[in-house]
């Protein structure tokens, strides 16, 4: 796949179809993006993964060490794309601060349209018209 094969398909599941990405909340560190949730939410890199390459003991590690998996090496784009997109995708994590100190972690979708188009300046990619 070509990068803007891979950023029109996050695009198309974010932007277009407004998919929500599943994320965790961990104690020290706040809201953290899933692979893969239980509700079947997935984050940018987790829509490359197929079922039968994605365990369970990839959540909380960086993607940079998931690059070595069949599906990501397929895809056949530079690893700091993938990064870069993951990024925008954690990017789009946070949290909202209530008067009494407590805090709600949310994903934010406009925040992730934000993030990608700014990614596709970066690469030199067309954002899609639909969903803009």
């Amino acid at each position: 796949m070509l990068e803007q094969e891979i950023f029109d398909k996050v695009w198309d599941h974010f932007v277009v179809q407004k998919n929500l990405c599943g994320f965790s909340t961990l104690k020290y560190t706040g809201p953290v993006c899933r692979y893969r949730d239980q509700n079947g939410l997935c984050c940018a890199i987790g829509l490359f993964i197929p079922e039968d390459q994605y365990q369970p003991s990839f959540e909380g590690r960086t993607v940079d060490t998931l690059l070595g998996l069949p599906a990501l090496r397929e895809l056949r784009v530079s690893p700091n794309f993938l990064l870069m997109l993951q990024r925008a995708n954690d990017r789009s994590l946070d949290v909202t601060r209530d008067t009494d100190g407590t805090t709600t972690p949310y994903w934010s979708p406009q925040r992730m349209k934000t993030n990608l188009i700014q990614l596709a300046h970066a690469w030199g990619l067309k954002v899609p018209r639909r969903g803009r």
